[in-house]
């Protein structure tokens, strides 16, 4: 995600997903889906592997959402 853009990111929090078949469009034909634990996601986007687009973000604020 661009520091300024005139885009919109829409970022949701889903629970209780099942993996299931990819129904990929052409822009997402490259993309990676790994499933882990949200604190290994968080440490992930703090140790710089997780970069693109709103995915810290997502994370950061799941995170905050779902903390007790």
């Amino acid at each position: 995600m661009a520091a300024l853009t005139a885009a919109t990111t829409h970022l949701y929090l889903s629970t209780d997903l099942e993996q299931g078949q990819p129904q990929r469009d052409p822009t997402e034909v490259d993309m990676i889906v790994k499933w882990m634990l949200l604190e290994d996601a968080v440490r992930s986007v703090q140790d710089g592997l997780i970069s693109k687009a709103g995915s810290p973000l997502g994370i950061f604020l799941a995170a905050r959402s779902l903390a007790p």
